[in-house]
């Protein structure tokens, strides 16, 4: 009953909550939107996807105030309103009562939550849902919205389900330019497999994302497309490179034949006075005699 009494412009509203023969359901208000999965992939600047996470900390910081966990975040959970307000939805994972006692939708033991955005503290079973791992969904949602790429994408699934993978993330800079040092510290350490390097709460990781706005605007940071439009660009590139390489390359591979033309050319101008003139020389000897 803890998530009815919430009320934020950053979360869809509750309006009850029962079950139906066992099965457990919520009734929520109806939200004009569009999931945020729609604009993983290209369609904001680094600035619009910042201040769309922003919006989105302040939601899920006011659920964990209240002692909401969700559980479940994830670019399919997020709607976004015709006038760009993001909305967490699908809640009810765990609540608190008013006594203090946490309420399930889920048995003990059974991992909820999606698996490529779901700590891995959870999917080992080596521990029970948090605050961090909250902040791990919400830093791998964070992560693709501004590079487009999912953080874990080229690492098998089977594999995520362990607490150590022998596999680097890349820095969000490398898919989006206008990414500091300050952003890409604070990306990476959300997703950090080890709980005890991650922000403490989704208060700081929204602080510091405000803090970064600010800096940003100071500095004119451009409103570059933050995903991995980059990446595509740094391939035509290439490809416009080699395209050249291979210009050059047929260019080079006629120049010993144009070589060798020119050298006959040469030869002939060289041989074809001299032949002309000993013609003439035996005209006139011929005349003469």
């Amino acid at each position: 009953r803890a998530l009815a009494k919430l009320d934020h412009p950053n979360i869809v509203r509750l309006y009850d909550f029962d079950s139906n023969e066992g099965h457990p359901f919520i009734v929520t208000e109806d939200v004009d939107g569009v999931e945020l999965r729609t604009f993983v992939g290209g369609t904001l600047t680094l600035n619009e996807s910042i201040a769309l996470l922003v919006d989105l900390a302040k939601g899920l910081e006011a659920a964990h105030e209240a002692n909401i966990l969700h559980r479940d975040i994830k670019p399919e959970n997020v709607l976004v309103t015709p006038d760009g307000t993001p909305k967490l939805i699908d809640f009810g994972l765990v609540l608190q009562n008013d006594d203090g006692k946490s309420t399930r939708m889920t048995a003990t033991g059974v991992i909820v939550g999606t698996f490529l955005y779901s700590a891995p503290e959870v999917l080992t079973g080596s521990a029970e849902a948090t605050v961090g791992s909250d902040v791990y969904s919400f830093g791998v949602l964070a992560y693709e919205l501004v590079t487009g790429e999912h953080p874990y994408a080229a690492v098998p699934a089977l594999k995520l389900n362990s607490m150590e993978v022998d596999f680097e993330v890349e820095k969000p800079s490398t898919f989006c330019s206008h990414v500091d040092e300050h952003l890409d510290e604070l990306l990476l350490s959300a997703i950090s497999r080890d709980p005890e390097q991650r922000p403490t709460s989704i208060r700081e990781i929204r602080r510091r994302l405000t803090r970064w706005q600010k800096r940003s605007q100071r500095l004119g940071v451009k409103k570059t497309k933050a995903t991995a439009t980059a990446r595509h660009k740094a391939a035509e590139t290439s490809a416009k490179s080699s395209a050249k390489s291979s210009a050059m390359l047929s260019a080079l591979s006629v120049l010993p034949a144009a070589f060798l033309l020119v050298f006959a050319l040469v030869c002939c101008y060289a041989l074809f006075p001299f032949s002309n003139s000993e013609a003439e020389k035996r005209a006139q000897s011929a005349r003469a005699e």
